[in-house]
């Protein structure tokens, strides 16, 4: 997954070029202290605020209809075709129950923060 590391609060999503949205989620306030030491050997601390976040690039524009691809980009940020195929497999056969609903919440928060952010709530 693309993690990001923010001096700023971000806005759900930012417009890129080329009709690109960039959308952020599991957006959490931090901080962060710098230590620096100057010529004589003093330390200076300072810490401020920083954000964690993830964020996908989708294509606009971001209304109703960008709906599947925001939850699918999402969905393709933490799990590959690959990992939903071998999680089916493992489901067919009953094996990895909590990685198969580790999946589903996930799926399922995705679903939900997309219709947050395209306001279709």
């Amino acid at each position: 997954m693309r993690q990001y590391t923010l001096p700023y609060e971000p806005s759900a999503f930012e417009q890129l070029v080329n009709g690109l949205f960039r959308v952020f989620y599991n957006v959490e306030k931090s901080s962060e202290t710098i230590t620096t030491t100057d010529e004589e050997g003093h330390e200076t601390s300072e810490t401020h605020d920083i954000w964690l976040c993830n964020a996908v690039d989708i294509e606009g524009p971001m209304n109703e209809s960008a709906y599947a691809r925001l939850v699918s980009a999402i969905i393709r940020d933490k799990y590959t075709v690959d990992d939903e195929l071998a999680l089916e497999r493992h489901a067919r056969k009953g094996d990895h129950a909590e990685e198969i609903a580790e999946h589903d919440d996930f799926a399922e928060a995705a679903k939900t923060f997309a219709k947050s952010v395209l306001g279709m709530e």
